[in-house]
């Protein structure tokens, strides 16, 4: 599934919710997080700002993308990743 939809599985009494991520998306990300352990936040950033392009409503995206920010001192561009 390309797009993010939200989806539930009833699992007999356990609903469980979770979210659909394009390939891409996702792999934006996980290179956004090892990049981010690697102290290379600048390149992390750049990942995040391509997984946002694809879904602009992926709260995870903003919050790594703003951690990454905080890293490199840019607190004002940071804060505006929070929220």
């Amino acid at each position: 599934n390309t797009n993010n939809t939200n989806n539930t599985c009833d699992n007999g009494d356990v609903k469980v919710s979770y979210v659909n991520k394009s390939l891409v998306e996702e792999e934006y990300i996980d290179n956004a997080i090892k990049l981010i352990e690697s102290k290379k936040y600048e390149e992390a950033v750049k990942y995040l700002d391509d997984s946002i392009k694809i879904n602009p409503n992926d709260a995870f995206a903003y919050f790594n993308k703003g951690n990454a920010l905080y890293a490199l001192n840019k607190l004002t561009e940071s804060i505006e990743c929070y929220n």
